[in-house]
């Protein structure tokens, strides 16, 4: 069982079995159970909006017990909570599985993580890069010489 925290701080308990993981593939289409076979795994990751989903059937007792419902789970879930509740997911999903795919799967999760760190860090020189500054000052002179050009609208021009 893994644990995470949303932006609220109320805490939800991840437990997957084989009952839960039978409820998100009939109520999402989701099959966790190919997660190392196909891109569910990534969709998961990269997805909030699907992860969300699938956490809110897999704590969906204890969202009921709390008076808590899919709606308000759902927007206890953004920033910071979102990375949270994927890091104690994917843990969770990882755990369920026998040892042999266990292994797979905490190699594909480390590949996946590494190469979001490179996308990352490649944007973020892209960014930082003297190229992006002067392409965004040329797109502001741009922008700012539209306006230059625009007629003056009729509710400032002088009325005689």
């Amino acid at each position: 069982m893994h644990k995470f925290r949303d932006t609220n701080g109320r805490e939800w308990k991840i437990i997957l079995h084989v009952t839960a993981v039978k409820d998100v593939k009939d109520r999402l289409k989701v099959d966790l159970l190919q997660a190392d076979q196909d891109n569910t795994l990534s969709q998961l990751a990269t997805d909030p909006a699907m992860l969300v989903d699938v956490l809110y059937v897999l704590c969906e007792q204890q969202a009921e017990q709390a008076g808590i419902t899919d709606r308000q789970f759902g927007e206890g879930l953004a920033g910071d909570a979102i990375d949270r509740a994927t890091t104690a997911f994917l843990e969770e999903l990882i755990d369920f599985f026998p040892k042999s795919r266990r292994i797979v799967l905490k190699k594909v999760l480390a590949k996946m993580n590494e190469v979001i760190d490179r996308a990352v860090d490649v944007a973020t020189k892209t960014i930082d890069s003297p190229a992006a500054e002067q392409m965004i000052e040329r797109n502001l002179k741009t922008i700012g010489d539209s306006f230059g050009s625009l007629p003056a609208s009729s509710g400032s021009t002088p009325q005689g």
